[in-house]
């Protein structure tokens, strides 16, 4: 009796290939830019060091990335004459200060606290954004837009 093999791979299959792809390119990728850029110095590092260089590099070029993009929304936004969010900030850098903050409020209280607090901070506005980890996320409390993406317009929308 013949093995039945089937061509389909299943999601979880491929998000872990994916993801070993994206960890090991970029450390091989440096390995063989050492070796060809230094070929006379005799530096042995190991693939662990080229794994954590290589995580690194990834974590760079993702902030870079996100600011890239923020930098041509905004410019898009410019272009149609549209006005930004307003938005809260943090000191440290990704905004860890207000996650932290955040974390601290949700052990003792609602989520919706800090909404609120946000929502005061900012002169009354029922929609704000964030940047969290480089990230721009946007927070609303205006029912109008919350049906809207619910049930209006709700294939355009990242829930």
């Amino acid at each position: 009796m013949k093995a039945i093999v089937s061509a389909y791979t299943t999601p979880g299959i491929r998000l872990i290939v994916s993801f070993l792809i994206k960890v090991s390119l970029p450390s091989y990728l440096l390995y063989r830019a050492v070796r060809h850029c230094l070929p006379s110095i005799d530096v042995h590092l190991g693939w662990g060091c080229y794994t954590v260089l290589g995580s690194l590099m990834m974590f760079l070029l993702h902030i870079l990335y996100t600011h890239l993009l923020s930098i041509y929304h905004l410019h898009r936004a410019r272009l149609l004459n549209a006005q930004p969010l307003p938005s809260v900030s943090g000191r440290w850098p990704g905004n860890f200060d207000l996650l932290r903050q955040w974390l601290g409020i949700w052990q003792t209280g609602y989520p919706g606290d800090i909404a609120g607090r946000i929502m005061n901070q900012l002169g009354g506005t029922e929609t704000y954004g964030v940047k969290l980890f480089w990230h721009d996320t946007a927070f609303t409390a205006d029912p109008g837009i919350i049906r809207e993406i619910l049930t209006t317009d709700h294939a355009n929308y990242i829930k």
